[in-house]
């Protein structure tokens, strides 16, 4: 009976299902937004009840139940042809979870589409019946009229019909150029998704380019889903959503039961999760360099370009077209010659696959890593010994690989890995079982996170493995014991989904625009307004003149049109950025995001991580509180004395760490617990087994349960036994103001004595034991950690890193602030920020919460209220009375006024005891602000702040490297200092980047757009000072651009208007010296030194502005008093018929002439003097004359110009097609000009820097 009624609720619900997805499916994008809203509000109102009955209300209404027919791809189709024999028609339905309370995450815009009709069609229908009736036309006015009209006929057909297929190949091109616009020409907008066939898909901003993809529908309209940018969406009642692995967000108790273990996957199975979530592989671009060619050629500007040359080649300028094309031609090609290497590069990131051990159908099966699936249940084992090793056949797979294949769970066993490939922390990471340790991770979030809160427990896809620990046979549940001694792992996510696949899906499609489109867009629409009026002005006077050749009259105005739009804008821009890019690899910083390079020229506020960051990742065991015999007392052990430690104390320090022997005898783990270990004479023996030498007797401790560290409890706890006895004893080690809560009795100075060790700047640690009377059996942790026993405090030492009081004090110097953000207590964060700068004044007032749940201001040193005002009004009055500020993690989750957390973020110098997700907090309050912030840290507790930051920064910690520095520091030996980084990191990464697969990945994180290599944080000066470095420069090509453009507009507008044109060695001469002045411009660099401000972030601020309107006054002043001097000379005067224009004629072939003359000389002086003095120099790059090979070009450039004025060379006059200056008066009247012109240029710029 309850089985009957379970299916007929089953039967119910899934009626219901249905019937609101039939509904839902009819819904326009509005219906499905407000469904949105109105779910996310439902959601919030269950906030406050019980994890598992939220999870199963959840389930139970919000899961949207897809159904997949067929294969995503070729090859998941290739892979259900072969299993057809094992799976029925009704098992290919994958039936796949998709759970609407996610936390959401920034997701493209997604808009419908349909294919359209061929009459619907913009490039088909119209241009069909335009040739058409073009044609009718034709024909009927030759059979009327008779032959007597047909050579006008003819030539408007030549005219015509030409215009109109040049019109159909543009709006075909445009179909390449934009997916906007192919939508808009070839495809139908729709709302139904009965209807839809294609998404254009527009990615968040900065995620890449947009794109148009084919729907993959499931069966009847049951669902959709597309691929972008190599990761798959379905259509759920929540919109478009990723599709993820239905373990994310699962409850953790689910790992508790024994089926996860005992069954694995059924062949069906695994079948339907290679269907639904594909298997473990990736694909990068292969395309040929052909391929690339034609996506390059076929780029807007390419053919915007040759048309240009067309244009020019039309109007007789044949070798300056020819020149310009074939170099076009060679720099796009060096760039799909560089775009070729870099892909292929990128594609040996892609390890062959390797053998690994799955267990599915209740037996331990070898198969490729390619071939695993999500709910795989595998074996992860750190030896490399080939397969034949097990007595199996390898086959084609080699050895077993070190490189971890994807993302998965350790269930049981565990793991020792090295994520510096994926996240820049260099120091090995222990992995834990979550079965193991599942009340500590259910305390830290009850349903699964992967990449936050359940961190710990997880191997990551890309990361290599140093250690597994090996797993006890289970005989009570059947479990056996995989071949290889491995550790026991859950797959959660494969292919793209993983850690490493996140890292190369960003570094493919990292958007390569460095500046806003807007300003690109209005920058040239501008420079279009100024040059139709020009081109407006020539064709009205010209088209009065009857004899003026109309063809060659509309070719110039098309010409004076073209000048202004700079084909060189995006070239220039992305070379702006590369440079900056190549600079900063040889200071060993690398960028997957290359966008957020302008972003560091921005950057006013600086954050920075404590330990690993400002001081050095490895710590020193400086001295311990403990007991000895009095137990109301406690004496100071040094660390050079620690054999008088305590019993209880040295227990603990011994017993209480996540340490691990490899079998290389190398010991891993945590700095602070390595430091604590390695002080006391004591070494580890096997798995969780430790020997405390005592003289001639040594004492064994043996872990046999450990509670993890949690960043949110701040502490962590062993129960360990000691052999020959039946003693088991609780050990625990955490923050003091932690640890204070689980005493069974508090000394009353147990906070003085802790305070005073952190006020010197140390780490301290309250260590605690208890004995437990039961043996028996696992305990929770709640019940381990109460009702400890106080036995003393460690205070760890941490040096400053080489160089750190240098790199602040030149960034607050420079007028940058700097903030520290640290887990570490207020006390000991205050001492190392005064150390380094931070910190300037002589008091310390520190935000805590009250009792009343608000927050107050004591004094770090006494504890006193110092303040009974308003949070932010006693900061202010504080602050103004010589106190530093500093807010606690716990006062600042007491602050509810958004307003009053940005308002103290503004006024706060150290952020102390702060959880990972409050340091992305304070960056967001700070960017909220308007701040442009920098976030530099390690890659594993500041991964949110790291990404929330407009530049993250994470710095690979390599103690070696460290203490070379500091050596080489300490000799005195006088060497440049970044020399001695590069040659010290180079010779140090030597070992890591020894793997060519390690280079390319190995450089950069997922952790942060840029990742350092270097073990200091002067990585952050390079940053900054090439980001200025590329603002600058991007500024300098928009103002060099448009007075260029401009200036030539107006050249050629007033060469036309005398139907006079220049000539084509003129043309070559000018273009020569415009790519080399730009091409010696971008090879600027940047001061060692940052200047007190920053460059101008738009080329719309003011001051670029104004200086480019200025300048064109200047510029056009000039042209003005030059037509002035020469119109004496202009073709028709008479003095120019009987001198020196007899065979001129009007839009004719070329002939030099006194005009043509002066306006090229003052083209090349006002060309020089625009890229002479828009040059910015200091204080952000180095000057002009620094810059010797500009400076040299431009000087060179001038003695010409003076040369070519006076006509002092004339062979080099005849080779520019120039003539002598008619009158001595006339060249005297020109040089003027051009001084005066240069004078004004040169005092603007002096004035605007």
């Amino acid at each position: 009976a309850s089985a009957q009624h379970a299916e007929a609720q089953q039967q119910v619900t899934t009626s219901e299902a249905k019937k609101k997805k039939h509904k839902f499916m009819q819904s326009t994008e509005e219906d499905v937004k407000r469904q949105r809203r109105s779910h996310l509000m439902g959601d919030s109102a269950l906030s406050g009840r019980e994890p598992e009955l939220e999870m199963r209300d959840k389930d139970s209404e919000n899961i949207q139940r897809c159904r997949f027919e067929e294969v995503h791809n070729a090859k998941r189709s290739q892979k259900l042809e072969n299993s057809s024999q094992i799976l029925d028609q009704d098992d290919v339905h994958v039936e796949i979870s998709v759970p609407c309370e996610k936390k959401m995450e920034p997701l493209p815009k997604v808009e419908l589409y349909r294919s359209a009709a061929w009459y619907h069609r913009i490039d088909i229908l119209p241009f069909a019946l335009m040739q058409l009736l073009l044609q009718g036309w034709a024909w009927q006015r030759i059979i009327v009229t008779g032959s007597s009209s047909n050579d006008k006929i003819l030539t408007i057909l030549v005219a015509v019909i030409p215009l109109g297929l040049a019109i159909h190949l543009l709006t075909f091109l445009s179909t390449r150029w934009s997916v906007f616009w192919k939508c808009w020409i070839t495809l139908d907008r729709c709302e139904s998704l009965k209807e839809a066939d294609w998404a254009l898909v527009s990615p968040v901003k900065h995620g890449g380019k947009p794109g148009l993809v084919q729907l993959v529908r499931g069966e009847l309209m049951r669902s959709l889903a597309f691929e972008f940018q190599k990761r798959w969406y379905i259509h759920t009642e929540c919109g478009w959503t990723p599709l993820e692995s239905p373990y994310i967000g699962k409850p953790l108790f689910e790992y508790a039961k024994d089926s996860v273990l005992i069954n694995g996957l059924s062949s069906r199975d695994v079948e339907k999760n290679r269907i639904n979530w594909g298997i473990n592989q990736f694909d990068i671009p292969d395309p040929t360099f052909l391929e690339l060619f034609e996506e390059h050629y076929l780029a807007p500007f390419f053919v915007f370009q040759v048309l240009c040359c067309i244009l020019w080649s039309l109007d007789e300028y044949w070798l300056y077209s020819a020149l310009t094309l074939f170099m076009l031609l060679v720099f796009e090609a060096t760039l799909c010659v560089q775009r070729f290497r870099s892909l292929d590069q990128l594609r040996g990131v892609k390890r062959p696959p390797s053998p690994i051990y799955v267990y599915r159908g209740q037996s331990w099966q070898l198969i490729s890593t390619a071939e695993l699936v999500v709910g795989d249940v595998a074996s992860l084992s750190a030896k490399t010994l080939s397969v034949r090793n097990f007595g199996i056949r390898a086959g084609k797979m080699g050895t077993m690989s070190k490189e971890i294949p994807c993302d998965c769970i350790v269930l049981r066993g565990s793991c020792v890995v090295n994520e510096a490939m994926l996240t820049g922390e260099s120091v090995p990471q222990r992995k834990d079982s979550i079965i193991a340790d599942l009340d500590t991770a259910v305390a830290t979030k009850p349903t699964l996170e992967l990449d936050r809160a359940h961190r710990r427990y997880v191997v990551f896809g890309g990361s290599d493995l140093l250690d597994s620990g090996d797993m006890i046979s289970d005989k009570a549940n059947g479990f056996p014991r995989p071949p290889d001694h491995g550790a026991i792992v859950h797959v959660v996510r494969t292919g793209s989904e993983t850690s490493k696949g996140k890292l190369v899906r960003t570094i493919l499609y990292a958007t390569e625009r460095v500046v806003g489109s807007r300003d690109s867009f209005a920058f040239i629409a501008v420079l279009l307004a100024c040059a139709i009026l020009a081109s407006a002005y020539v064709l009205r006077q010209g088209l009065k003149d009857p004899d003026r050749n109309r063809f060659k009259l509309w070719l110039h105005a098309v010409l004076i049109v073209t000048s202004v739009v700079p084909p060189e804008l995006p070239m220039e821009l992305s070379l702006a950025v590369t440079n900056s890019l190549q600079a900063l690899v040889k200071h060993l910083v690398f960028c997957t995001e290359p966008f957020r390079i302008a972003f560091a020229g921005a950057v006013d506020v600086c954050c920075f991580d404590k330990t690993g960051t400002l001081t050095r990742d490895e710590l020193i065991l400086r001295s311990v509180r403990c007991f000895e015999s009095n137990p109301q007392a406690l004496i100071l052990v040094d660390a050079t004395d620690l054999k008088r430690l305590a019993p209880s104390a040295l227990r603990v320090l011994a017993s209480c760490h996540s340490l691990l022997m490899l079998s290389n005898g190398d010991l891993v783990g945590d700095s602070m617990e390595k430091a604590q270990f390695s002080a006391i004479d004591a070494n580890i023996n096997g798995k969780d087994r430790i020997v405390i030498k005592q003289g001639k007797k040594n004492k064994t401790l043996r872990i046999i349960q450990r509670f993890a560290f949690a960043s949110e409890l701040r502490r962590m706890s062993c129960v360990v036994q000691e052999d020959g006895t039946s003693a088991v004893w609780i050990v625990c080690k955490g923050a003091p103001e932690a640890i204070r809560s689980l005493l069974k009795v508090v000394p009353d100075d147990y906070d003085d004595l802790w305070r005073s060790d952190a006020g010197r700047g140390d780490r301290v640690l309250a260590l605690a034991i208890k004995r437990l009377s039961k043996t028996g059996g696992r305990i929770l942790r709640a019940d381990a950690e109460r009702e400890l026993e106080l036995c003393g405090f460690a205070a760890f030492s941490s040096p400053l890193k080489f160089g750190t009081e240098r790199v602040i004090s030149q960034l607050v110097q420079s007028g940058h602030r700097c903030i520290m953000i640290t887990g570490d207590g207020a006390l000991t964060a205050v001492h190392v920020a005064r150390l380094v700068g931070i910190a300037k004044n002589k008091f310390t007032a520190v935000l805590v919460p009250s009792e009343n749940e608000t927050c107050i201001w004591r004094d770090a040193r006494t504890d006193e209220k110092l303040s009974d005002e308003k949070v932010v009004a006693a900061a202010i009055k504080l602050q103004s009375q010589n106190f530093d500020l500093v807010i606690r993690g716990d006062g600042l989750a007491n602050l509810h006024d958004v307003f009053d957390i940005q308002a103290l973020c503004e006024l706060a110098c150290v952020f102390a005891r702060v959880a990972p997700d409050q340091k992305e907090d304070i960056v967001a309050a700070l960017n909220k602000s308007g701040h442009t912030t920098l976030m530099c840290g390690d890659g594993t507790n500041d991964v949110s702040a790291l990404k929330r930051a407009h530049v993250g920064v994470s710095i690979i910690n390599s103690p070696n490297l460290e203490h070379r520095l500091q050596k080489e520091a300490d000799s005195g030996i006088d060497k440049d200092e970044s020399e001695k980084h590069s040659r010290l990191a180079n010779f140090e990464m030597d070992a890591v980047d020894a793997d060519p697969t390690l280079v390319e990945l190995g450089d950069a994180s997922i952790a942060s757009p840029f990742t350092s290599k270097r073990a200091t944080i002067d990585c952050v000066l390079a940053i900054i000072r090439q980001g200025r470095c590329t603002l600058v420069n991007m500024i300098q090509v928009f103002k060099v651009l448009a007075l260029m453009c401009l200036q030539s507009a107006y050249v050629l507008s007033t060469l036309y208007l005398n139907g006079i044109k220049q000539g084509d060695t003129q043309m070559t001469v000018i273009g020569l010296m415009t790519a080399a002045f730009f091409f010696l411009m971008s090879r600027a660099q940047p001061l060692d030194t940052l200047a007190n401000r920053r460059p101008p972030r738009r080329v719309f601020d003011l001051k670029p502005a104004l200086s480019i309107v200025l300048q064109f006054i200047v510029h056009i002043s000039a042209l003005l008093a030059t037509l002035r001097l020469a119109a004496p000379f202009r073709p028709g005067s008479d003095i120019s018929a009987s001198q020196l224009n007899a065979n001129h004629v009007p839009d004719g072939p070329f002939y030099p002439n006194v005009v043509n003359t002066v306006e090229f000389v003052l083209s090349a002086v006002v060309q020089v003097n625009i890229f002479a003095t828009n040059y910015q120099g200091h204080p952000f790059m180095q000057a002009l004359t620094d810059h010797k090979p500009l400076a040299f070009a431009l000087a060179l450039s001038y003695l010409l110009l003076v040369i070519v004025a006076t006509d002092a060379v004339p062979w080099l006059t005849t080779t520019l097609q120039l003539v002598p200056a008619p009158t001595s008066e006339f060249k005297r009247g020109m040089l003027k000009i051009f001084a005066l012109d240069t004078g004004a240029a040169w005092a603007l710029s002096f004035l605007f820097h």
